[in-house]
């Protein structure tokens, strides 16, 4: 969205400036980075520190989400033995 709203202003370029705030390789602001470039803004950044395809897609939280699939069931058991022991 930014990166549209840029290039429609006609705006080509941009920097980052994160002022004060620690950067952290993957964060929030470097996935709106790499949104702007996507749209085709240019943007002077390490390739390093955007977020992956599979983290922007969510893959990460669509493992998360099956890994505890099972969950109720296995809680379920636990008070069941519980209860009768």
């Amino acid at each position: 969205l930014v990166g549209k709203k840029a290039l429609g202003k006609g705006i080509q370029e941009a920097i980052l400036d994160s002022g004060l705030y620690p950067s952290t390789k993957g964060s929030r602001i470097y996935a709106v980075v790499k949104g702007a470039i996507d749209a085709g803004l240019k943007v002077p950044v390490s390739e390093e520190v955007l977020p992956s395809e599979e983290r922007i897609y969510g893959k990460h939280i669509v493992s998360y989400k099956e890994k505890f699939k099972n969950l109720p069931g296995e809680f379920e058991k636990i008070r069941q033995k519980i209860l009768s022991g």
